[in-house]
């Protein structure tokens, strides 16, 4: 079984690690289809509810590294639901936010309540990850209500670089959908002291917002 679980962490570490190098792949490049940013960002805040999975590594100065799965399903724009998967199966934890209040379960029990993800996060994980503003930049786009931002595009229009809300962030190579929507298949995160890396597996959009069974 210890094996078993091994196998594991070192497949997570793996496939993050293969995410970042993937531009290096041999292949033919991605053709994308040239818009201007202002184009891009646009189509991107129509993709209101949305689903992705994939894997994530979280280094802290002083810490023992974060590495796990995801997936994250956007229902509406004020209602989330996001399921971690430790690497080991140290523990699985799932975060609902719905009506304006955030929920935490670990392993199956409801541990806490709150208003912010965040503060929350850390309070029963130990760590935390920029939740809000991650529901824009796992889009490729700066978040709203974040304040000021410096951003860099390349000639396709993706957003590569931005620098906002303490953080700096570097998006790696985007996927085409099958409607044209193009999203960032990883994202690279610092800020002192800190070091995150995202990969997104799998993207699925939707053009209605759905809504899952609620948890009481």
């Amino acid at each position: 079984m210890m094996f078993k679980k091994q196998i594991k962490l070192f497949g997570l570490a793996c496939l993050l690690l293969l995410s970042g190098c993937a531009k290096n792949m041999i292949g033919a490049p991605p053709q994308y289809a040239v818009k201007t940013p202002a184009q891009r960002q646009a189509q991107l805040a129509k993709v209101r509810s949305w689903r992705v999975d994939g894997e994530f590594s979280l280094q802290r100065t002083g810490y023992k590294p974060v590495i796990a799965s995801y997936n994250w399903r956007e229902i509406n724009p004020v209602s989330y639901r996001i399921n971690i998967d430790s690497a080991l199966d140290l523990y699985q934890a799932e975060i609902i936010r719905e009506f304006g209040i955030v929920k935490l379960w670990k392993n199956g029990s409801r541990v806490s309540t709150a208003r912010s993800p965040e503060k929350l996060m850390q309070k029963v994980l130990g760590w935390s990850l920029p939740v809000t503003q991650l529901k824009y930049w796992m889009k490729g786009m700066p978040a709203k209500y974040a304040g000021p931002y410096h951003a860099t595009y390349d000639m396709y229009g993706h957003l590569i670089g931005l620098t906002q809300k303490g953080w700096t962030l570097s998006f790696g190579r985007y996927k085409t959908n099958e409607d044209g929507v193009d999203f960032p298949r990883s994202i690279t995160m610092r800020r002192p002291g800190f070091y995150v890396k995202i990969a997104a597996r799998e993207w699925f959009w939707y053009m209605q917002p759905y809504r899952v069974p609620e948890i009481l």
